[in-house]
Formats: C-alpha cells, sequence, structure tokens
C-alpha cells in the first residue's frame, strides 16, 4: 500500500455504516458521503473516497478490507454512529472484544478459537490528544472541541476498528486509521446539527492530513541524510 512521495498526494479513505438493530437510518454513512467532496479539496490531498461497510459480523471487517486493497489509502476515516452522543467523538483505541449483540441479519458475533494470541488492544499512530487540541484552537462551531473516547463500544465499529488497525501498513508510512462517533440524531433538534458535525469533520480530516504530512516529511529528511564521510 501507499505511494506518498514528494509530488504525491495522499488518498484519503471515508467510512460509515448501514443500518443495525435500534437504528433504522445510518447517518455516517450519508456524512462519509457529504465528506467526500470537501475532503478531496483539501489541500496535501489528491482522492477522497467513501465507501459503505456491512452492519454483519465478519463482512464488516471483510468489507472495510476489500476498501483498503482497491484503493491503498494513505489515511482511513471511519465513521460509526452512539446513540448518546452529543458531538464528534475521535477513538482512542480500539480493543479485541465483541459483545453478543444481534447484527443487521440477526447474527451473534462469531467465537475465535485463536483469539488469545492477538493483543487486547490496538491504537491509532497519532495521538488523538493533539487532534482534539488542535480541533478545539479552531474555529468550528460547537462540535469544534471534540471529545477523545477511550471505548468504542463491544459492536461493529470497535470490530472494524480494531482490525484496521490491525490490518493496515499505514503506521509505517506515516498515515493512520482513525474512528470517529457522531451522533445517530443529527436532526434540528438534536444535539448537534448535520451540518455542524460536517464542518466539524472537515476541520479534523485536515488536520489528520496535515499530521500525515509533518510526519512524511520527517522521515524523508531523516532517511535523506548522507553519513558523514
Amino acid at each position: 500500500m501507499g505511494r506518498a512521495t514528494d509530488g504525491d498526494g495522499l488518498v484519503v479513505l471515508l467510512t460509515g455504516f448501514g443500518p443495525f438493530p435500534g437504528v433504522e437510518h445510518n447517518v455516517s454513512w450519508d456524512m462519509a458521503q457529504a465528506l467526500e467532496q470537501q475532503v478531496g479539496a483539501i489541500e496535501g490531498v489528491t482522492r477522497a473516497v467513501a465507501r459503505p461497510l456491512a452492519t454483519i459480523w465478519g463482512e464488516a471487517e471483510e468489507s472495510f478490507s476489500r476498501a483498503l486493497a482497491e484503493l491503498s489509502p494513505d489515511i482511513v476515516i471511519s465513521l460509526g454512529v452512539s446513540r448518546a452522543g452529543r458531538g464528534i467523538e475521535i477513538e482512542a483505541v480500539g480493543r479485541r472484544r465483541s459483545q453478543a449483540l444481534a447484527d443487521a441479519a440477526g447474527r451473534l458475533p462469531p467465537k475465535v478459537a485463536t483469539e488469545q494470541w492477538r493483543p487486547e488492544s490496538r491504537r491509532p499512530r497519532f495521538d488523538v490528544a493533539e487532534i482534539a487540541r488542535r480541533m478545539a484552537a479552531g474555529d468550528v462551531g460547537a462540535v469544534g472541541a471534540c471529545r477523545i473516547s477511550r471505548d468504542a463500544g463491544g459492536y461493529l465499529c470497535n470490530a472494524v476498528y480494531y482490525h484496521g488497525l490491525g490490518v493496515t501498513d499505514l503506521d509505517r508510512r506515516g498515515g493512520t486509521v482513525i474512528f470517529v462517533h457522531i451522533p445517530a440524531d443529527l436532526e434540528s433538534d438534536g444535539p448537534a446539527t448535520f451540518e455542524e458535525v460536517r464542518r466539524g469533520l472537515v476541520r479534523l480530516t485536515a488536520l489528520v492530513v496535515d499530521m500525515a504530512r509533518e510526519g512524511m516529511r520527517g522521515k524523508r529528511a531523516v532517511t535523506g541524510r548522507r553519513a558523514p564521510g
């Protein structure tokens, strides 16, 4: 994966989910599609593509992997909904756990016999506290000061995040996967509007792109130094 060189921009993958029990309309997929054009216009980005993820155990991870194989992105912004959410929540960790909750097909998560060899948790390359700090310094309205979450739950959001942090080689190239929860209700009388959250996510993605480019420039500076002769 990857092709980030001095003359190349970054490819950003945006993902969202479909409906699942209790959420008949999943706004995360609407948001991923709405972000596609504006994220593609961010300085340093050559392409932004939205892809839906299945809301079925196992298939969610497979659809994520297919998108990675197809697009070879430098950065992934994966979106999910939280019914208790009040704004933008950046997930700091994906965990090796699944609760016995039915998916869109009515199935429960499978038991994996070899699960114990996998790490208990995985974390993104970037410091999410630094992302939140930079977000708070911007003027993007009430949702600009995003919250850091250290519990992505035990459902498909966490499963995809844990899987994505484990299967990609983005960290070695200066990129990463970031999972963000947004409110399930983005109507006018909800905790935040669709437009407010969209603006906040454009700002967040631009910051992640900046941090990725900073990391890549730093790596090139180090590898470009010649040993003293």
